[in-house]
């Protein structure tokens, strides 16, 4: 409460402070109008905005766009869109009288001026970061069908997703080869994931509330926490910008047998003087059990959820505005067999039930000259969870997680015109982050020994992390370098001293068509419960449990990457392509050791520091050629080796070691092809490779054969080549309102794990490769889109 009250203060100080420089917003009778046309077509819906200023609007249906009272002197006019490169234009306005401004905008149709606000938490200019910005757009998230975040994800260098258990289907996403808990997943820039959210949240994130998804590989900027060592996701919610609606439905047939249905809708609502808006959306899913063999155990978990929200934003001023955002995602899945039972009557059943409420309020100013930036912000998140991981009628198998993270902070920017001998813009920070974790088994009543067992803490873990950092940018002639550094304060609990992590960035442009990219980071781990260490698999018919080792010290890394891109317009065909190489340095890498308890049948995962050092190192590549609006190609893929300085246990057997990092392919990429071969239809295919890799398999269960397996392996796995085709045809309804049917196959050559174990005694964590078999896709949508 008082930091609440505290962010409040500072809220209507600052509004004070700057209320001297707000802008006059008496009427002025002044008028702006015009139109936007692109090779001969108006366009709708682009963003015409004044510069400086909360001041926008968009154009009609028909490509027209008209602004009232807009402010008198000299103004600049910004006029962007999506898949266009944006115009400048500056007049001066004078009251009483009407501006005619009439653009036409070049398609780009390789996203060379993408917005981005993954660099400094601003918009600017993905072209201009001094860092390596991707970005997945609406238009693939639409074009492939994606149903959850984590279907993106894979197109894009340097990602992977896999799942890690047959029985609740918990997947993770890898970057450069590191896994989850190395990456830094944000919400519209808020790092409100907690340890228990990164279990399946990514997965628990419906497409249809995702505007898009920004990457930055490796530490990135300052302004990320210090666990962004592999790197950062930024998951960019979809904000109202104009009155629109949608309703769309959509079923996939999991190997042409099992129905994964889902349906929402969204509305979009702003006023007239586009000051005020709000989005509504809702989602509900539910996919039914896979079985991929006959031993009658699930290999897809079974899928229930509902998801709700609002985002909305009121602007004060012409200079101020606050947003505030909610959510409330339901999901409820369970994996194992005898569905039809309650967990405790089946043979194994591993059951989660989330209720995720979450929300933010933020407010932000910009400067008449757009020099000064000031934002403020509040996120919370609560997760509740109830739980099963259990085999054989287990009634100790029950679980019940409460958490509760709260996350807020500030931050001022300023440019100034020259410092020294150039530009520079300066950014400094503060955030406090405060997470509150219980996680305990249910008691029971213990029949046998005609006991009632207790409830049992496993985990009670309340943590609170400090942390500011500051930033420059320099800017000389081909010359862009940001600098900056970030202090964290660990919880004292962890025993971890506070971390200073300086980060450098520096852009080169050689030419026009061709930039150097460098870049610096050091990030650390502190040793605390991960998302990894919340899974509690059921393998074999016993459980396996991860926990964390008492003298666990914390890890750090220090990454270091270079890259090259070439970008070049040509009158057939717009093309970029970059090369990126990455070195990761890992000191006191986290490990596991492994102990098995015959009388509980509980297999211990003791999270340890690794007895060496360990390294990620590879090639990125990336490229992309649009010949015209109809088609575009892009190729990606990743290069890489991942290993420990000394051999690690991967198995309860000491004897069984190795150095490489498992289930991290040293070779993996992707590809996608956009076709409109008429205007109102569409085709994308798509594309992913995953090479060989080594991933544990542990004994007591029967292989796909029926064998029994005798003892652990470390099984290298072929690859897969999984190819996806989607079809959309829109047929207009009115000038603004549409209708898409469209039709698709994922993994049309169903390259897909063919060795999972069979029956109850099975490794639920020996699973590998895509991430569904061949699946037939049919969608809806209806609306303003």
């Amino acid at each position: 409460m008082k930091k609440i009250i505290l962010f409040s203060i500072l809220l209507l100080s600052f509004n004070v402070i700057f209320a001297d420089n707000m802008p006059d917003t008496n009427k002025t009778d002044a008028y702006l109008i015009g139109h936007v046309i692109s090779e001969g077509e108006h366009l709708p819906n682009v963003a015409i905005i004044i510069k400086g200023t909360n001041l926008a609007t968009y154009t009609d249906a028909t490509g027209h766009y008209k602004m009232a009272n807009i402010p008198v002197g000299k103004i600049t006019i910004l006029v962007k869109s999506f898949g266009f490169i944006s115009e400048e234009y500056t007049i001066e306005v004078k009251q009483k009288q009407t501006f005619e401004v009439n653009f036409e905008l070049k398609p780009d149709n390789i996203n060379i001026e993408q917005v981005i606000v993954s660099g400094d938490k601003t918009e600017m200019n993905r072209a201009e970061a001094p860092m390596l910005v991707n970005v997945i757009s609406t238009k693939l998230i639409s074009n492939s069908g994606a149903v959850c975040g984590v279907d993106v994800l894979n197109f894009q260098p340097g990602l992977r997703v896999e799942t890690n258990c047959q029985n609740c289907g918990v997947s993770q996403l890898r970057m450069n080869g590191m896994e989850g808990a190395y990456s830094h997943v944000l919400i519209n820039s808020r790092p409100i994931f907690s340890a228990l959210n990164g279990v399946y949240g990514l997965e628990q994130i419906p497409a249809q509330m995702i505007d898009r998804i920004e990457i930055v590989r490796g530490g990135g900027s300052a302004l990320f926490g210090g666990n962004a060592i592999a790197g950062t996701v930024n998951i960019i919610t979809k904000e109202p910008t104009s009155n629109s609606f949608q309703i769309n439905s959509g079923l996939s047939l999991i190997n042409g047998t099992t129905p994964d249905y889902n349906a929402g809708f969204n509305t979009s609502l702003v006023s007239d003087d586009l000051k005020t808006g709000l989005f509504i959306f809702g989602i509900k899913r539910n996919r039914q059990p896979y079985y991929a063999n006959s031993d009658d155990f699930s290999e897809i978990p079974l899928i229930n959820s509902n998801a709700y929200g609002f985002s909305a934003f009121h602007k004060i001023t012409n200079q101020s505005k606050i947003s505030i955002d909610f959510h409330n995602i339901q999901e409820f899945r369970r994996g194992g067999n005898k569905f039809d039972k309650l967990p405790h009557f089946s043979d194994i059943t591993e059951q989660v039930d989330h209720d995720i409420m979450g929300g933010g309020i933020t407010y932000d100013y910009l400067s008449k000259n757009y020099k000064t930036n000031f934002s403020v912000f509040l996120t919370s998140q609560h997760t509740g969870r109830d739980s099963y991981y259990g085999a054989e009628q287990d009634l100790s198998a029950y679980g019940l997680t409460e958490d509760f993270s709260f996350v807020s902070g500030m931050q001022f920017s300023h440019r100034f015109d020259k410092v020294l001998i150039s530009p520079m813009k300066f950014i400094f920070g503060a955030e406090n982050s405060y997470t509150s974790l219980t996680d305990k088994k249910l008691g029971y009543f213990d029949y046998d020994e005609d006991t009632q067992i207790e409830d049992r803490i496993i985990v009670n873990q309340q943590l609170i992390t400090p942390g500011v950092y500051s930033q420059t940018e320099w800017e000389l002639n081909k010359f862009k370098l940001l600098v900056g550094a970030r202090y964290d304060v660990p919880d004292k609990r962890l025993n971890v001293t506070p971390v200073f992590m300086p980060r450098a960035n520096l852009l080169v442009k050689l030419n026009k068509i061709s930039k150097i990219r460098l870049s610096y980071a050091k990030g650390y781990r502190a040793p605390q419960i991960f998302n990894e260490d919340l899974h509690i698999e059921t393998s074999a018919a016993r459980q396996i449990i991860h926990t964390t080792s008492d003298d666990l010290k914390a890890e750090y890394s220090n990454s270091y990457s270079a890259s090259i891109d070439f970008t070049k317009i040509y009158d057939f065909v717009q093309t970029y392509i970059l090369i990126e190489g990455f070195h990761t340095i890992l000191k006191n890498p986290f490990s596991s050791d492994f102990s098995f308890d015959e009388e509980t049948k509980i297999m211990t995962m003791n999270k340890t520091n690794a007895k060496s050092g360990a390294f990620v190192q590879g090639i990125n590549f990336e490229s992309k050629f649009a010949f015209s609006k109809k088609l575009e190609l892009q190729l990606g893929g990743t290069v890489q080796k991942s290993e420990y300085e000394v051999a690690q246990p991967w198995s309860e057997d000491e004897a069984l070691v190795t150095k490489n990092f498992t289930r991290s392919p040293n070779s993996y990429g992707y590809a996608v092809i956009y076709y409109d071969p008429f205007k109102n239809t569409s085709i994308s295919l798509t594309g992913n490779y995953t090479g060989k890799m080594y991933v544990p398999h542990f004994a007591g269960g029967l292989n796909s054969a029926g064998n029994l397996i005798t003892e652990d392996q470390l099984v290298e796995t072929k690859p897969f080549y999984d190819a996806g085709i989607n079809i959309s045809q829109t047929i207009k309804i009115t000038n603004e309102t549409k209708i898409q049917f469209s039709v698709g196959v994922k993994n049309i050559f169903n390259s897909y794990q063919d060795d999972f174990d069979m029956g109850i005694y099975r490794d639920a964590g020996y699973v590998y490769g895509p991430l569904l078999p061949r699946t037939f896709t049919f969608g809806l949508k209806l609306g303003k889109f």
